[in-house]
């Protein structure tokens, strides 16, 4: 064999070596590829799943979140509705230009009749600018406690319950009463007038006897005022009551329940503004507690002839007028003297 094939077999050889060994370092190097592919692929999936994982998690978290403040809130708006309703307020109006009963009755939600009769005035009354008005924040009127008073009478007077006036009231107890304690009577439009009937149950109920002079007297006179009978003639408080109170709005006509001659026209201590009526034959006649008088000394009256106003002077706890009759100057039964 020549010196050329010998060359050629060997360069063959040579590169057949290359190759086998450029071939088994290209498999080696794909092996190591496909391996750190295998391993970027399992963290990516693991990366994956926790990032899922925290989601989830931060989801559930918020939906906790979420359900609890939703909780919170229905807890705090059962509580607000288990609430007490807010206890009714006696109101204080200041009147402006403009303003009449009507427009206030609206704008509170109360009627005209309820602010009138609290703010002891007619419905019909012209309003002044800065009167103050006084009325009760819901449908009722204000009622100024007098001696003798209970809320049983009071019940049975204006025809309500006395458990919705403590209740209106936030009383403790329905036996605690203070002379001049102002409470809403719930539901009742106007202060009533007398109710010429009770006289009868008044008068047995005191066991008087009604002589014939004094029935004489009753068939002619006519009462003094248009209100409610607060108080009757006789004992009261440890001593006796000689008269009876009517109680009215302030400014209320007084008039003369009989005919007669005017002995005094002033003021008389307890009694404030006191009028005083002669009728002859030992029969005189008082009216206590007026806020105007209109007649004086010595002046002639008639039966109906107005007097004086009504009002709160002396000692005197709301707007009445205290109304007496004296037979040869000892007190007697007014209801008595009138039909």
């Amino acid at each position: 064999m020549d010196k050329r094939k010998k060359y050629a077999i060997l360069i063959a050889c040579l590169a057949v070596t290359i190759i086998s060994v450029v071939v088994i370092l290209l498999s080696q190097n794909t092996q190591d590829v496909t391996s750190q592919q295998k391993m970027e692929v399992t963290q990516t999936v693991d990366d994956t799943q926790v990032l899922a994982a925290a989601d989830s998690s931060q989801v559930n978290e918020e939906q906790t979140n979420e359900t609890a403040l939703e909780s919170t809130e229905e807890t705090d708006e059962a509580e607000e509705n288990s609430e007490e309703p807010k206890k009714p307020e006696i109101l204080t109006y200041t009147v402006k230009s403009g303003d009449t009963l009507g427009a206030i009755s609206n704008e509170y939600g109360v009627t005209a009749n309820s602010i009138a009769s609290s703010s002891n005035i007619s419905v019909n009354s012209t309003l002044k600018i800065g009167q103050q008005l006084r009325f009760p924040s819901i449908k009722g009127i204000l009622y100024k406690i007098k001696s003798g008073d209970t809320l049983s009478s009071i019940s049975k007077l204006y025809d309500i319950k006395v458990d919705d006036i403590v209740k209106t009231n936030g009383m403790e107890s329905a036996n605690k009463l203070n002379i001049g304690q102002e409470i809403i009577l719930p539901g009742v439009d106007q202060v009533k007038t007398v109710v010429v009937a009770s006289k009868t149950a008044a008068v047995a109920s005191r066991g008087s006897s009604v002589s014939a002079a004094a029935s004489a007297v009753a068939s002619i006179s006519m009462w003094p005022v248009r209100g409610t009978l607060t108080s009757l003639f006789g004992p009261r408080w440890g001593t006796t009551h000689k008269g009876i109170d009517i109680a009215a709005p302030t400014g209320t006509n007084v008039s003369a329940f009989l005919d007669g001659k005017v002995v005094h026209s002033g003021w008389e201590g307890g009694y404030g503004y006191l009028v005083i009526i002669d009728h002859g034959n030992g029969l005189r006649s008082y009216y206590g507690h007026n806020s105007k008088l209109l007649v004086s000394v010595g002046q002639q009256v008639s039966k109906g002839d107005i007097i004086a106003k009504v009002g709160s002077t002396g000692d005197s706890t709301g707007p009445h007028c205290h109304f007496e009759i004296r037979k040869n100057g000892t007190a007697v039964n007014p209801l008595n003297y009138l039909k």
